[in-house]
């Protein structure tokens, strides 16, 4: 609903429904951290993203925007803004604010966080995915789209499903746009689908055109059902459920300025603001649980306006790619620098 985030059981019957927030204006998208057991929603009436405890107590906002994602693994949020054209991330307190992608995007819509993945229904309408830094960005989905409204994951099956709000389906492919089915085709059943969230064996839906939240089976369509009704325009939605957020281990460190992304087998690091990161290996190798050879990488982020910088070890295992503006490097220790993947001797700069 534009002005309200409504909170439904739909494992009760008959429906128990709850507002958590009736002051919004123009309420268009939401999430939730199962650590925190908070929910996050965008305004962009107000231009905020507004976090609050899921009861709708401990209100705080930050900021802009259209979507949003939570990684509760990594502790950020992501969202996406369809003014400035970006795609953006910080700490879930809204600290350490950064822009991720800043080419060619258009229209950004929907954005979901396992990998990043988002829908962009402006010239060239498409869906993208990247990794969590911003990096490894491809387009998945270019054809038979319109509208590329909804965006969600079905983790236990690596899939993505999507909604078309001017060809009105629900399709799903895997994480490279490869496999792709369809789960509904109707422009009775689907007039406008705007979100979308999946649940056990269901895909839900809201419909702004007749201001329903409907679900049906997601492999086939079937069992279609009318779960809320009355709802004027309803927008964002989200099941929340720990399941929905399955568990995962982010690799700790001691940080100030330096946003740390966790990534499959390592850690991204970029600056916030306008800052140069310097990214340095050790030659020296320490011994970690028998075999295992732990890299310490130690991350600076220097200003560009002044001698201001903070610094942060960071271990990794393995080999890792960082975002990396190296213009010059000053070290009394014999280290290498590690630069977009590459290794070079300091003694050539």
């Amino acid at each position: 609903i534009r002005n309200q985030i409504v909170q439904d059981d739909i494992t009760s019957q008959p429906n128990v429904v709850h507002s958590l927030v009736r002051d919004g204006r123009n309420i268009v998208a939401l999430d939730f951290d199962t650590v925190t057991d908070r929910i996050y929603w965008s305004d962009t009436s107000q231009d905020r993203i507004w976090s609050a405890h899921k009861n709708g107590s401990d209100r705080t906002n930050e900021q802009l925007l259209e979507s949003l994602a939570v990684d509760w693994v990594g502790r950020n949020l992501y969202w996406t803004d369809f003014v400035l054209e970006t795609i953006e991330v910080s700490k879930l307190d809204g600290s350490h604010r950064t822009v991720l992608v800043s080419e060619n995007v258009t229209n950004p819509r929907a954005l979901v966080a396992h990998l990043l993945f988002w829908t962009d229904w402006g010239r060239n309408p498409r869906i993208e995915k990247a990794s969590m830094d911003g990096q490894l960005r491809s387009v998945i989905v270019s054809n038979k789209l319109y509208w590329p409204n909804g965006l969600t994951i079905d983790y236990p099956n690596n899939l993505l499903y999507f909604a078309d709000a001017y060809l009105d389906f629900i399709d799903y492919c895997d994480y490279d746009g490869n496999n792709r089915k369809q789960v509904i085709a109707s422009d009775l059943v689907l007039q406008h689908p705007h979100a979308i969230t999946i649940f056990e064996d269901f895909v839900y839906w809201t419909d702004r055109y007749i201001n329903r939240v409907m679900r049906a089976h997601k492999w086939h369509g079937e069992n279609q059902t009318v779960m809320l009704f009355n709802l004027p325009q309803p927008m964002g939605l989200v099941a929340v459920h720990p399941a929905r957020q399955p568990t995962g281990t982010a690799m700790t460190v001691t940080h100030n300025s330096v946003l740390l992304i966790p990534l499959y087998s390592y850690l991204s690091a970029v600056c916030s603001g306008a800052k140069v990161l310097l990214l340095c290996l050790s030659l020296r190798l320490d011994t970690v649980s028998g075999p295992n050879h732990l890299h310490q990488r130690y991350a600076s982020c220097f200003s560009l306006e002044g001698a201001d910088h903070s610094e942060a070890m960071v271990p990794v295992a393995g080999r890792g790619q960082f975002f990396c503006n190296l213009r010059y490097c000053n070290f009394t220790m014999n280290l290498f620098i590690k630069v977009d993947n590459c290794t070079l001797d300091p003694a050539t700069f």
